[in-house]
């Protein structure tokens, strides 16, 4: 029995079932501190064996690699109704969960790493038993394979919504034909501390994008938190539950992999920088420092482009090259990521002749009755200039003419403009 020592066997919180019991499933990554894994893992335990209601079962499974570690059963028989009598009946599962817990090891990579989209679906074709379960999910909210890298949400990225709707061929977060098979299957995520390195927006855009996940598929987000408390809280209060927000899938985005921006905390965004009106000299036009450029535009349900290529022969900057030897594209969220489209920045981090780069902005996706009014913005040398657009095409095109307009440095389509950085400065300064 020495291995339970350290179970402290205290009443700090109560599950409570009204004449039943209920089915859980806690969900671990093999790639976390052991300390840190050991000590949660008892914590859950010491609630279950302690607090638990006559019936209730818990199932732990390693979360990366979609393994059952050993099941906590509370018999409905009295002579369970003793924590000791509990923790004897379970001693051979918990041993194994507790030793899972002393052997796992953080990933350089991706600490805490689970692979959400495998493990939902091996939780509802292995272990979804109840018309109403609840998934516990403690580890990294951001998906990475090392297998399939091109859809890993480190370093600022986030999938599209197009992601969810496309065919598992082409995605891991395919929910095609998915539908309704979570039914009442309710997901409570903890995930630690200082996971979101780019701010409110990617912790925002990460619980948005799973919510949407798991809403395809007819189960919900019930918890997206840090604090392990939280979750044994809401577990306690099943019954006074109020359903979780519910997100509005967008069904015109293309399939990207969004990617944000991290700024030093001083940094200002080009889309909120006051404007000037000062000419550049020829010197800061020869070789321009810190070329910023940005795009916003009015319609809230329309999906605009921007494509930047440095100097003539230089691979694009756009949303489907995101970095490249002079500079690096993000979506930027200037006030609040709930609208589904960002805005659009690219930075060059070698200096550039302005007058050898070309800009364009192509309608993507959405109607605009009227077209689409918006701003153009260019930074150089800490200096930033506007300039009023506007795409008279009232409904976007996808990718269409973009090829071409790359290759011949203009279009003559309605959904494209082309635009140099000089055109922007000399409006801007009256030249």
């Amino acid at each position: 029995m020495k291995i339970f020592n350290t179970i402290i066997l205290c009443a700090t919180i109560t599950f409570t079932h009204p004449g039943f019991g209920k089915d859980y499933v806690f969900a671990f990554s093999p790639h976390e501190d052991a300390i840190t894994s050991e000590t949660t893992v008892k914590a859950i335990i010491n609630h279950l064996i302690v607090n638990g209601k006559a019936g209730d079962r818990a199932t732990f499974v390693d979360g990366y690699n979609r393994q059952s570690l050993g099941t906590i059963t509370l018999p409905e028989d009295k002579k369970y109704k003793s924590p000791k009598a509990r923790l004897m009946k379970n001693r051979a599962a918990i041993a194994g969960i507790i030793n899972f817990a002393r052997a796992t090891r953080p990933n350089a990579v991706a600490p805490g790493n689970i692979l959400l989209p495998q493990l939902i679906r091996f939780v509802g074709e292995d272990l979804l038993l109840a018309d109403d379960m609840d998934l516990v999910v403690i580890g990294s909210p951001l998906y990475h394979n090392a297998h399939e890298t091109q859809f890993s949400m480190h370093n600022g990225r986030i999938p599209s919504d197009a992601y969810l709707t496309t065919a598992r061929t082409e995605s891991p977060f395919s929910t095609v034909g998915l539908s309704d098979t979570l039914t009442g299957l309710k997901v409570h995520f903890i995930y630690p501390t200082g996971s979101f390195n780019y701010g409110d927006a990617q912790e925002y855009l990460v619980k948005r994008f799973w919510a949407l996940h798991l809403q395809q598929q007819g189960a919900e987000l019930s918890t997206f938190a840090s604090d392990l408390q939280v979750v044994l809280s809401k577990l306690k209060t099943a019954n006074k539950r109020r359903a979780a927000r519910a997100f509005v899938l967008d069904e015109e985005q293309k399939l990207e992999m969004i990617q944000l921006g991290r700024t030093a905390p001083d940094h200002v965004s080009i889309l909120k920088r006051d404007v000037t009106t000062r000419p550049l000299s020829k010197r800061e036009i020869n070789a321009g420092a810190n070329v910023e450029v940005g795009l916003t535009w009015s319609c809230a349900s329309c999906d605009l482009d921007l494509y930047a290529v440095p100097f003539p022969g230089a691979t694009p900057l756009f949303f489907g090259k995101t970095e490249s030897p002079q500079g690096k594209y993000w979506k930027d969220f200037t006030t609040s990521p709930e609208s589904s489209h960002g805005q659009e920045v690219i930075q060059f981090t070698v200096p550039l002749d302005l007058r050898a780069i070309y800009m364009y902005v192509s309608f993507y996706g959405g109607q605009a009755p009227n077209g689409v009014d918006g701003e153009v913005r260019i930074s150089v040398n800490g200096q930033t200039y506007a300039k009023a657009i506007h795409i008279s095409a009232t409904r976007g095109k996808g990718s269409a003419g973009m090829s071409q307009a790359l290759q011949a440095g203009s279009t003559g389509v309605a959904h494209i403009l082309t635009l140099q950085p000089m055109d922007i400065i000399n409006v801007a300064t009256g030249s």
